[in-house]
């Protein structure tokens, strides 16, 4: 387990980690301050008095960079120097065998060769072991667990701060009668800051900012994550299935309290018990989840933060659904797979869960940039649906709703890996060979740079076949491996090829990764339904099936003789002037295709 998280850690997850921490430290002022500005316009509980409270709370931005900047020292010397000790205070899906657990090996090692058999697979496995775990603490193969940790403890000190800024404007104002002094306040929420962390690891100690750090780095602990981190400890085989859960499921949970019908009663989690707590009992049981004491004052300011999510939710769907109804935002495309595949090859990429640039016209990846993936996601999804040519709105409604929650909400956890391992227990071969080049990439020491270095120089999509061998090509050595590009039927080009310096770029950047401008005629093209032709898989005179080279000539053949482009680009000026597929689709109506085909 070790082995293989220091092997994907060691890549894009340090820049993925500070831009996660950074949107939703950057989040948690906005939404106080969105909440509170609300009530303070609509008399509703609230007053001004909170929206002064939020500004003093969060208005500490100088010192938070500096106190930032000492913990992410401490911690980063402190987990280099103490490897397994320092993990323990760290995040909990990178924890992994402790140091008396090896302790205990050794001891049994030296039991088992005391027995005095030639060959003991005990001894052999126990070798394994302790070979191990001096290998994964190694500085340099710790590097991006340790970076992790390191960051982590950047960003609790931005939590630290409001959550010291906060008690202190309170105890100000309980002994003041309202009275606000300044230097006072900035002395005691510095000495309540000090009191927060361990001088030394730099590892929070106050209930309160050990919540608010595992909020903003997705490992709040969980109630389902826990019996399934107890099904792979019994079941180690299906770790890789179920590699980091516990963030999966935080996201989903943080990503749902953005949802504009959260205040509503949808909400789930601590979201829902702090909002609908009416009683001094029900506020105070709220606020202990979150780490904090009771008092009116800290209970309304985190409902005002949970109000502002809602409210910044709201402002993401109006602004996502205006802009995907003029085809600048996709979801995650159709409900069928082999559709989804034919419309990649039109477009000459993956485009799916992409939004459009309204200035240079390129189009980004928004995928991981909770909360707010899921909700462009939802949108994309519906507007989809709703402007879709070949489909009316209400034709297989029930599989068009429940595949816009698969890909877009639980997507995000857990729940999606039981789809593969469902697959690999029905004895599918593909599947098994899936799971082992998986598993080999991970295993396979430095899996995240080597990821970076093959997106970098070879980031086009490759023809690859269902076997084994193949499918270990091309994930584990794609810079050196012989297999053929996916081409472009209409333009010969590689599909997904960027140039190395913006494939490099996009290798190591979290989301928004840039995937070109898409032409109009291909745009023109998807909204008008036409999913691609169909992909040729058998030599018609030999009826053998076709090669990964049988398919690149034909394709680079068809690109260069079939003129495929220009003749949509012909039939695209001859809709625009006749309005044929408006037409279509006005005559249409709500009738399925069965009923008035395309």
């Amino acid at each position: 387990k070790a082995a293989m998280y220091n092997s994907v850690l060691l890549g894009s997850s340090l820049p993925k980690s500070v831009a996660g921490n950074a949107i939703l430290t950057v989040a948690k002022p906005m939404s106080a301050l969105l909440g509170a500005g609300r009530g303070a316009i609509l008399r509703n509980g609230a007053d001004a008095a909170d929206f002064r409270r939020s500004l003093a709370v969060y208005s500490g931005v100088k010192e938070n960079f500096y106190r930032g900047l000492d913990l992410m020292r401490r911690r980063w010397k402190h987990i280099n120097d103490n490897p397994l000790l320092a993990q323990k205070g760290g995040r909990a899906d990178l924890r992994t065998a402790r140091s008396e657990d090896l302790d205990k090996i050794n001891d049994f090692k030296d039991a088992w060769l005391a027995e005095g058999k030639p060959v003991d697979g005990r001894v052999a496995a126990a070798n394994t072991a302790l070979v191990l775990g001096w290998y994964n603490n190694n500085k340099i193969v710790r590097s991006g667990v340790n970076a992790l940790h390191a960051i982590d403890g950047f960003f609790s000190a931005f939590q630290g701060t409001g959550i010291a800024r906060a008690r202190a404007y309170d105890e100000i104002f309980q002994y003041s009668n309202g009275a606000f002094n300044k230097e006072y306040f900035d002395k005691r929420s510095a000495e309540l800051f000090d009191s927060y962390f361990d001088p030394v690891t730099g590892l929070p100690t106050d209930e309160a900012v050990k919540n608010a750090t595992a909020e903003v780095s997705l490992n709040q602990p969980n109630f389902l994550v826990n019996r399934l981190e107890g099904f792979l400890d019994a079941v180690p085989a299906a770790q890789p299935t179920f590699m980091f859960a516990r963030t999966g499921m935080n996201a989903f949970d943080i990503s749902w309290s953005f949802l504009p019908t959260s205040e509503l009663g949808v909400g789930i989690g601590k979201a829902r018990k702090l909002l609908r707590a009416s009683t001094q009992a029900e506020k105070a049981a709220a606020l202990g989840e979150h780490g904090l004491e009771y008092s009116e004052a800290m209970w309304r300011a985190k409902k005002n933060e949970y109000i502002g999510r809602t409210i910044a939710g709201q402002g993401i769907v109006m602004a996502g659904t205006l802009w995907a109804l003029e085809g600048n935002l996709y979801g995650p495309g159709p409900t069928d797979a082999g559709e989804r595949q034919r419309m990649m090859r039109v477009m000459g990429g993956n485009y799916f869960n992409h939004i459009k640039n309204p200035f240079t016209g390129e189009w980004h990846d928004y995928r991981g940039m909770e909360p707010f993936s899921m909700l462009l996601g939802l949108v994309g999804s519906a507007a989809y649906e709703a402007t879709r040519t070949d489909q009316s709105v209400m034709e297989d409604i029930y599989r068009k709703t429940a595949h816009a929650i698969t890909m877009n909400v639980t997507n995000q956890t857990f729940f999606k890996q039981f789809e593969p391992l469902a697959a690999l227990l029905g004895k599918d071969p593909t599947a098994w060979s899936r799971f082992a080049a998986n598993t080999a990439n991970m295993v396979i020491p430095l899996s995240g740079l080597r990821t970076i270095v093959n997106n970098t120089f070879v980031p086009q999509l490759k023809d690859v076949e269902r076997d084994l061998g193949s499918m270990i090509a091309n994930k584990v050595f794609k810079i050196t491996n012989t297999l053929e590009d996916e081409i472009d039927i209409y333009t010969g080009e590689p599909i997904n090829y960027a140039n190395p310096i913006n494939a490099g770029i996009n290798a190591v950047l979290p989301f928004l990764k840039s995937n070109g401008g898409m032409e109009p005629w291909r745009e023109w093209l998807l909204a008008s339904g036409w999913n691609n032709l169909n992909k040729y898989r058998m030599n018609k005179y030999t009826k053998a099936p076709l090669t990964a080279s049988d398919r690149f000539f034909i394709n680079n053949w068809v690109a260069k003789y079939g003129g495929l482009k220009g003749q949509v680009e012909r039939i695209m000026k001859m809709d625009e002037k006749g309005k044929f597929t408006q037409k279509y689709v006005n005559a249409r109506g709500d009738m399925s295709q069965k009923e008035y085909p395309i």
